[in-house]
């Protein structure tokens, strides 16, 4: 039985850290980033200050020493189990350009902060690309020990979805049910615009489909400016797809709960 859901997970760790300052430094903006997905905060940062559309996902998190145990921190009933736990990752500064960068110089910017983050000793090996004006953040494939010999982005996997007249909320369950079923790995929807996608409706078709290629194109649909983070929990290994506006073109009364 599942007790502490991904979604769940997922607003434990908004409300845990996600601290961050900024200063000037020779005409450059110096971020210090302090969070426990330091990579997903300055993304959400980007997008805010430039405009930019990025999406996020995480890699699995299996090795012991890619997280950290905070269930003193953040359990508030006192309980020991089951345990919280959160990616490890040290705080770092990132300096931004004086100058909003170009199209073909927004994956460089990303690469960058990318290699801010390994240096300082972060998990995770992530990749660039941009496909249709999205920047893309995702897990390299890598090699780790025991029984997760190869790990690939949980995004690339295939999905199918039968063609008919969807909700923008019920499309997005089948995809997570779906996905679930082809991965192995439990995904769940997380915090999304609940209002926006129960009344948008389209006809949506997958078949054999990589999953981020469906999801950006249904988002795309949708309307400008969505963009995703795929959090995987630590503790049990199943992922929260949380989708949101950029801040530059967010409505200003865009309800985020997610239904009971």
């Amino acid at each position: 039985m599942k007790i502490v859901s991904a979604a769940m997970f997922s607003m434990l760790v908004v409300s845990l850290t996600a601290l961050s300052s900024s200063s000037q430094v020779a005409g450059k903006t110096q971020i210090i980033v302090d969070d426990p997905r330091p990579i997903a905060s300055v993304a959400e940062k980007l997008e805010a200050l430039y405009g930019w559309v990025i999406s996020y996902e995480d890699p699995e998190w299996v090795v012991p020493s890619e997280t950290q145990d905070v269930t003193d921190e953040v359990r508030r009933d006192h309980a020991t189990m089951p345990r919280v736990l959160i990616p490890r990752a040290s705080a770092f500064a990132f300096r931004l350009p004086a100058v909003k960068p170009g199209v073909g110089e927004r994956v460089s910017l990303l690469q960058e902060l990318i290699s801010a983050s390994e240096m300082a000793g972060n998990p995770g090996q992530f990749r660039v690309f941009e496909s249709d004006g999205v920047l893309h953040i995702a897990p390299r494939e890598k090699e780790v020990s025991g029984p997760y010999s190869l790990q690939a982005a949980l995004l690339e996997t295939e999905i199918s979805i039968a063609e008919k007249d969807w909700n923008t909320l019920s499309v997005l369950e089948a995809f997570c049910k779906e996905l679930t079923k082809n991965s192995g790995r439990e995904v769940e929807l997380g915090i999304i615009p609940i209002n926006t996608f129960v009344h948008h409706h389209g006809l949506y078709k997958a078949t054999a489909m990589n999953a981020r290629d469906f999801l950006s194109s249904l988002l795309s649909r949708v309307g400008d400016g969505y963009s995703w983070q795929l959090f995987c929990d630590p503790s049990d290994r199943s992922y929260a797809l949380n989708i949101h506006r950029s801040l530059a073109t967010a409505l200003p009364t865009e309800d985020k709960s997610r239904l009971p």
